[in-house]
């Protein structure tokens, strides 16, 4: 009798999903998810739609980014001709010309902040992930942190490239948490590498929203869609999204 209840509990799940949705409950499998969950609410703004533009550094994140975006209700819209005319001017005749932007491997922190505006700016997404920009400074000298070890390289010399590295990453959250601000749209970042002494979460006393980098695309996708359903039940609602 007791198999019986609980495997009538379990297949009613998808009612409950339902009906919790419909009331502005999002629910958590898990308490990992619980406090990203959580942590998205507080930090970013609801997205305004479900159209989701991706920039990536290279090509195979964005196809598997994009692949969990459908999987949870959201859309990639084509890249608008304009981004495209913007981003030629940028990027070798080979880049992908479409949504996700794939920035080739291009190691250039000013293109990163650059190709990150473009697309929040446009009137074509309602949020952008960023996959692999943040953390590519500080995943890029660990061949060097290697050859410190090894003695080819002086501390002094360790220290100047660590603080250049940090330099680099700080420069690039500013330029998510500015850009997030101004146009008042979410950025999810995913970082290319994350380590154990790594901050992620970023905020800036001057901007209401903070920044949180993320450890995968499923996560960022996740609170993504998550936002985007509660953002919706709000609108049915005619309560405020911001």
């Amino acid at each position: 009798a007791a198999s019986s209840h609980t495997g009538a509990m379990a297949g009613s799940f998808e009612v409950f999903e339902s009906v919790m949705k419909q009331t502005g409950i999002m629910i958590a499998m898990n308490p990992t998810e619980l406090l990203e969950l959580s942590a998205a609410f507080e930090s970013f703004p609801l997205p305004r739609g479900n159209r989701v533009g991706i920039v990536t550094l290279g090509g195979g994140w964005g196809v598997i980014t994009a692949d969990e975006c459908e999987e949870r209700g959201l859309v990639l819209p084509p890249l608008p001709e304009d981004i495209k005319a913007r981003l030629d001017k940028k990027l070798p005749s080979f880049w992908s010309r479409a949504n996700p932007v794939d920035l080739v491997g291009q190691p250039d922190p000013d293109l990163f902040s650059e190709a990150i505006e473009i697309m929040v700016a446009s009137d074509a997404f309602d949020a952008v992930i960023v996959l692999g920009l943040v953390g590519s400074a500080k995943f890029g000298i660990r061949p060097i942190h290697a050859a410190h070890r090894l003695g080819f390289i002086t501390d002094e010399e360790m220290k100047m490239i660590d603080e250049s590295s940090l330099l680099v990453e700080k420069r690039l959250l500013n330029t998510i948490s500015d850009t997030m601000n101004k146009y008042r749209k979410p950025i999810y970042p995913v970082t290319l590498a994350a380590f154990p002494d790594d901050d992620m979460v970023y905020g800036d006393e001057k901007n209401e929203y903070r920044v949180i980098v993320y450890k995968t695309p499923e996560m960022a996708v996740l609170c993504l869609s998550t936002q985007y359903l509660y953002g919706r039940y709000l609108q049915t609602r005619g309560e405020d999204r911001s």
